[in-house]
């Protein structure tokens, strides 16, 4: 099934939009909306009585990007109870990104060729992030949009402002759901731990220059959705330590319809790079660095928090292992006198990764809050338009 197949089915509108990144990428974002202006997930009767006197709110845009191996999909498969149908019911205009390669197209090169799959963590932040922002503004017609990045979701945007301090000024507030810029423990126990170590000509050897095990999608595509879902989960149940315990079990099957998606053994090669430095940063063409080059110029040992010059807003679980969001938290706060603006953080206890998308219980634990932050940051939005009249 598609998106506009879940949105279609839990009575919410999508359309899927595509654009094209300064490099040829063609990607497709997915304008989701309440069908026919009644907000989805409320009961109509009630809402017919009220039409006529009350307007729903008509808040600002919110870009939804997802993780590593995922799509957009991940903000819809929960039902009615998904996390972007929340926030359209909310009033909000939602947007669900999807990163270069999930819908396999570009201008210049075909799949097979090893040009369209040479791109890692800095080309999404360099291409794929203002090119996202570019649209939705202008689709809009907003200067600033709100952006809610999950895992690498938030790495890129976090390595973006990094790199293009400009972009700040097109954000009116980042909120960062399981942030994903300094690494946790996980990634230094085995298997993880050694793609973390392995030499870069040997992993190029090993994974070659195009797509990241490619065989992944050729299973999804043929197996049953319930023999696929039992393969996928606890493959990523080995290396990535995620639990179903917070999850509706009868949502599993949907969930690995959208994960894995195709990524570029670059990219991997990229987080391997970073697992071993712990830190989001730059790709390195030689892991690990050479002694006369690691000497000259060594790996960041941290990400400057100063660079996030927007509003900031962390959400992350204590069972979490693959991010260190405690250690992003700290730095955030003793950065406040520096420019970092540090509107809220959240630490759920007993969730892991996945849990702020997935978890039964995120609509009160996590997306109420995160709410709470949109409306607070919208209120400042239409002061700063009404003072610009």
């Amino acid at each position: 099934m598609r998106v506009e197949d879940y949105c279609e089915h839990a009575g919410y509108s999508c359309e899927a939009i595509e654009t094209a990144t300064d490099d040829g990428f063609v990607l497709v974002v997915h304008h989701i909306g309440r069908k026919d202006g009644a907000p989805p997930g409320r009961l109509f009767f009630f809402y017919s009585l009220i039409a006529i006197t009350t307007n729903y709110p008509d808040r600002g845009p919110v870009i939804l990007m997802h993780g590593l191996f995922q799509s957009a999909g991940v903000w819809v498969t929960n039902g009615r109870s998904s996390f972007a149908f929340y926030l359209v019911d909310q009033g909000y205009d939602v947007w669900l990104g999807n990163n270069r390669t999930v819908f396999p197209r570009h201008l210049r090169y075909h799949p097979s060729s090893p040009a369209f799959w040479n791109w890692s963590l800095d080309d999404l932040a360099i291409h794929d992030i203002p090119t996202l922002l570019a649209l939705v503004r202008h689709k809009t017609r907003r200067p600033r949009v709100a952006y809610v990045g999950h895992s690498q979701g938030n790495s890129q945007m976090f390595l973006a402002l990094a790199l293009n301090p400009s972009l700040n000024a097109h954000l009116s507030v980042f909120v960062a759901l399981a942030p994903a810029v300094y690494l946790g423990p996980l990634l230094d126990s085995f298997p993880v731990n050694l793609l973390m170590r392995c030499p870069s000509a040997l992993y190029r050897r090993l994974f070659g220059v195009k797509g990241f095990l490619p065989v992944m999608g050729v299973v999804q595509r043929w197996a049953p959705p319930m023999v696929f879902m039992t393969l996928a989960y606890h493959m990523f149940h080995y290396l990535f330590g995620w639990t179903d315990t917070n999850w509706n079990p009868a949502n599993k099957p949907a969930y690995f319809q959208f994960t894995p998606r195709p990524q570029s053994a670059k990219l991997l090669h990229h987080w391997a790079q970073m697992g071993s430095a712990k830190v989001v940063q730059p790709f390195r063409a030689q892991h690990p660095p050479s002694p006369a080059s690691a000497s000259a110029s060594p790996a960041t040992p941290h990400y400057d928090v100063t660079a996030v010059r927007c509003p900031l807003a962390l959400y992350y679980g204590t069972k979490d292992t693959i991010v260190d969001a405690r250690r992003l938290h700290r730095e955030c706060w003793a950065a406040r006198g520096r420019g970092v603006r540090l509107v809220a953080v959240e630490e759920v206890d007993g969730y892991e990764h996945m849990d702020c998308l997935w978890a039964v219980d995120a609509g009160a634990k996590v997306w109420r809050r995160v709410v709470k932050v949109l409306e607070g940051v919208e209120e400042v939005e239409m002061e700063r338009a009404a003072a610009s009249r």
